[in-house]
């Protein structure tokens, strides 16, 4: 704790869950209850800017330490790049501009210095939250509700409850509890078309008819993760994730049973609608436990395990089918699903820290008997709202954003060829007489080739982080495309090389080459995807993850109703080449928006509005940086001036100073309501000429209806605010 300074009285420690009043300098509420944790409103010296200790800010996911103002007696320090630490003053501005219209909260004056947050405030949502904060970029606020009496709380520094301070172990072991989870649902999707030819004869029905239940499946996957969003944001990560893993795990009995193939269609539907939590809440379960610097290696991880089941599912599934009926490989499928469940149960626990924030709360509430909020509470929309934001918006993205859509046909293609080759690698190595065991193990290729990818990915780490050091910690989304752009060539060799070797008088140890380099570049362009929409989009990544990943599903569901007969009719040689080229066609999304990004954003109606904000954070904090100079200056001449006519032996000089210092704060007063006014007045005229805006794509605009402003930022786009992406 950093010692008074000489010219102004100590303050006491503020606990945590203390509200001060507009105007009053003692907390309503100073009695420490026995669960919270406390902190002092006094940082040391080298926390005063709160940067130091910070966390890089990045993304589509992205996790920042908040810059404190500072404060009478506290020594600056501010680093000399700006841009840097813009995105962490973003949603300040929008507070302030709802602050100023009467619509949110209201800040509170905590000491004789003012002490503010500028930055995303915990309890809002996890991805724009640091874990590790200093105490003075905590800020006290007083937010209108239909209690103004209420006690709100965050989280303190280093508090061992906030899911980012858990133990390193911990962390990991709730990760792979999920990603055992994913790698289950892989596992089904891509192991359910082997036993096509047994379940047409025992049920008496067509192929096509079969695969269609994979079909619905993928189709569930994409479309049921825009509608459990919203429940995730309200009842938080671990009920959602035991109701999937029980639902899908149950649902396998109706199939191993199936009289006849509607069964099976029908318990295929809504299993694809459980096992989609385990795809697309992974991303949300990252950010809640990682910061952005360690997430990126945490999700690569996570594609490895999808690559991983989606190649040995067919080979295992081929090695039963060959010593037992097709009811034990679903009735298998079921036995590992349980074992995901048991997992799930025993190790699951919550992860949201809004959620865990808000529990808390009413912890306190409980024990205290005094009402206790977070903002998370205010600030949260109706799940109506939420739902009808998380079906509408990701499909405006895809019809009006050219990046996410020009981006979804590319991966949705390469995507859609995984399921094609489980249809194609058969036909072709018939040919080389080889039985169906033998022709499953080829398919190992895409855990191979995910392996290889995964190793190559590093180096795609090692050049972003070498392009964010160059651009000041915010390098241009184009970054994360270069071994896209290298992907997007190696594809099309991969593909044409199974299509031309892939015949009796070649050794198949050629087409398996052809399928191994396919994989291998698929997996930097699949990680591709995820980190540039995310880094183009930011608070509204989840919205266009969740666009590509709908359409990404869809045509891996389509693709296998059509892919046998075109094999046959063509020839494996001919479809392959129609293929290859395809892919030559949409490999040019990458170079496209490589040379040509900056250009398309800025007719990108989203990422403009982002950028409009990044610009106004940067003029806030610049203003906000010399005004508090300024002050800091100005105490320095009043301590000089103070100790010099001390040594004069002027009789007092306390008295004058303090009279002199308080008419300059009442003049800064003055001035900072006056600019306040100019800029509200310059806002209004603004959205007067801009017209009204799209109240579904909700782009940060502060003139939203004020019964919704004040909880405007739950609809906050976050891999793990709204956690759409669905992998497999």
């Amino acid at each position: 704790m950093a010692r008074p300074n000489a010219t102004e009285p100590h303050t006491p420690p503020v606990y945590l869950g203390a509200s001060l009043t507009p105007g009053s300098q003692t907390p309503v509420d100073s009695t420490p209850a026995s669960s919270a944790s406390t902190y002092d409103t006094r940082a040391p010296p080298s926390q005063a800017a709160g940067l130091e200790d910070a966390d890089p800010v990045k993304d589509a996911e992205s996790s920042s330490a908040a810059p404190a103002l500072g404060r009478s007696g506290t020594r600056l320090s501010f680093k000399p790049d700006t841009k840097e630490r813009a995105a962490d003053v973003k949603d300040e501005l929008m507070r302030r501009q709802r602050s100023r219209r009467g619509d949110a909260a209201v800040a509170a004056t905590a000491t004789p210095g003012r002490l503010e947050r500028v930055g995303s405030t915990a309890s809002q949502c996890n991805r724009c939250a640091s874990p590790n904060y200093p105490a003075s970029a905590l800020s006290l606020t007083q937010t209108r509700s239909q209690d103004p009496s209420a006690i709100y709380i965050d989280w303190p520094p280093n508090d061992p409850e906030n899911p980012f301070n858990w133990p390193k172990g911990q962390r990991w072991l709730l990760a792979m509890t999920c990603f055992f989870f994913t790698t289950c649902t892989a596992f089904n999707a891509t192991g359910y078309p082997i036993a096509a030819p047994a379940v047409v004869e025992a049920l008496d029905t067509t192929t096509t008819l079969y695969l269609l239940g994979n079909t619905l499946h993928l189709i569930a996957v994409a479309v049921t993760p825009m509608i459990l969003a919203p429940a995730s944001e309200v009842y938080g990560r671990r009920p959602i994730f035991l109701v999937a893993t029980f639902l899908f795990t149950v649902l396998f009995i109706p199939q191993a049973l199936a009289p006849n193939i509607a069964a099976i269609l029908i318990s295929r539907w809504f299993q694809g609608m459980a096992g989609s939590v385990g795809n697309s809440m992974a991303a949300g379960l990252a950010s809640d436990l990682f910061v952005a610097k360690d997430r990126g290696f945490v999700m690569s991880l996570y594609a490895v395990c999808v690559f991983l089941a989606q190649g040995a599912s067919p080979a295992l599934t081929t090695i039963t089918l060959a010593h037992h009926s097709w009811r034990v490989a679903f009735w298998w499928y079921g036995a590992v699903a349980l074992l995901g469940f048991a997992c799930m149960v025993l190790f699951m626990k919550e992860t949201r820290g809004p959620v865990l924030l808000s529990r808390r709360a009413r912890r306190l509430t409980k024990e205290t008997g005094k009402l206790h909020r977070c903002r998370a509470d205010d600030e949260r929309l109706s799940v109506a709202i939420m739902i009808r934001i998380s079906l509408v918006r990701p499909f405006q993205y895809l019809l009006l954003e050219p990046t996410v859509l020009s981006f979804s046909l590319w991966i949705g293609f390469l995507w859609g060829l995984i399921f094609i080759s489980l249809e194609a690698v058969p036909i072709v190595f018939a040919e080389y007489g080889w039985d169906a065991t033998e022709q499953s193990l080829v398919l190992l290729t895409l855990t191979l080739g995910g392996a290889l990818g995964y190793g190559f990915n590093f180096h795609q780490e090692r050049l972003y982080a070498r392009q964010t050091k160059k651009y000041g910690g915010k390098p241009p989304p184009e970054a994360r495309l270069y071994y896209a752009c290298a992907g997007a060539v190696v594809v099309p060799v991969g593909l044409f090389i199974f299509a031309w070797t892939g015949q009796p008088s070649v050794h198949p140890a050629a087409p398996i080459v052809g399928l191994t380099i396919f994989a291998t570049a698929l997996f930097p362009i699949y990680l591709a995807v995820f980190s540039y929409l995310g880094d183009v989009y930011e608070r509204y990544a989840s919205s266009a993850l969740a666009a590509q990943s709908f359409l990404r599903n869809v045509l891996g569901g389509c693709f296998p109703l059509f892919s046998a007969s075109m094999y046959r009719q063509l020839t494996p040689r001919i479809a392959s080449t129609v293929l290859g080229a395809l892919a030559v066609a949409l490999g040019i999304v990458p170079f496209i928006l490589f040379r040509y990004g900056d250009r398309i954003r800025q007719h990108s109606k989203a990422a403009m509005a982002l950028q409009r904000e990044e610009r106004e954070a940067i003029e806030f904090f610049e203003k906000e940086e010399a005004r508090l100079r300024a002050k800091e200056e100005r105490r320095l001449r009043r301590e000089r001036a103070q100790r010099q006519r001390d040594q004069e032996g002027v009789i007092g000089e306390e008295k004058v100073v303090e009279e002199e210092g308080e008419h300059e704060d009442e003049r800064e007063e003055m001035e900072e309501a006056r600019d306040d006014a100019d800029r509200t007045e310059d806002d209004e005229k603004a959205a007067a000429a801009e017209g009204k805006d799209d109240e579904d794509l909700e782009l940060g605009r502060t003139r939203s209806k004020p019964s919704q402003l004040g909880r405007r930022m739950s609809s906050c786009d976050c891999a793990g605010g709204m956690p759409s992406v669905s992998i497999s």
